[in-house]
């Protein structure tokens, strides 16, 4: 693992200890994004103003503003820390979850369709195929995906790709990949250079990202 990514990694695993209950919810690294902070409750409403993403401790849910109804397949187990992001549109939003240790982070993605929320996992997968056909690790940890941002329109997810904790990958540069993905079938429509990453989307990567 980079010595980049994994300053993310430890500075994301720190936010149960080195931050109060009040900082979950605000923005993380970016102004899309939203911090998750462990045993913390915390709520994020949608761009439209018509949804909250709840998340009590190590549950989530969707509901309806001003305390309506919980949408179908929102109710999941959350293993914070973990980032969150509305689509602009609000009919999609991710959770990057860090599985408690915040070492490693699973892309999930919920389509909003109506009172339904249900995962969708095509672009998570699709992401550890693609980055798998680039890089050869050794180790048997699964490489993390993280979503960053969202298109203006909504319609594309921009994500990237490190290997997972430990892992030796040949070959050694690029340091993280990036593609972004059309939201609504999950397909990696364009990779994006590392370079040309840290020009188009240095407003979205995390600050460490950005470093040469």
């Amino acid at each position: 693992m980079s010595e980049v990514v994994a300053f993310i990694f430890a500075s994301i695993s720190t936010l149960g200890l080195l931050q109060p209950c009040s900082t979950s919810g605000l923005p993380g690294w970016s102004s899309q994004v939203r911090d998750v902070v462990p045993d913390c409750d915390v709520s994020i409403s949608s761009p439209d103003g018509r949804l909250v993403l709840h998340v009590d401790k190590n549950q989530m849910e969707v509901r309806r503003a001003n305390g309506g109804s919980v949408l179908r397949g929102s109710n999941v187990r959350l293993e914070p820390p973990a980032v969150v992001s509305w689509s602009p549109r609000s009919d999609y939003f991710f959770v990057n979850d860090g599985h408690s240790s915040g070492q490693t982070s699973v892309l999930r993605v919920f389509p909003v369709d109506g009172d339904n929320a249900n995962e969708e996992s095509k672009i998570n997968s699709n992401a550890l195929a693609a980055f798998r056909g680039v890089k050869r690790c050794e180790s048997t940890a699964e490489p993390s995906v993280w979503g960053f941002g969202w298109s203006p329109s909504g319609d594309s997810l921009y994500l990237f790709v490190e290997a997972g904790p430990h892992a030796t990958c040949r070959p050694l540069t690029p340091e993280f990949v990036t593609w972004v993905a059309r939201v609504a079938d999950g397909t990696l429509v364009e990779r994006v250079s590392l370079d040309s990453a840290r020009k188009r989307f240095a407003s979205l990567l995390p600050p460490q990202l950005l470093a040469k």
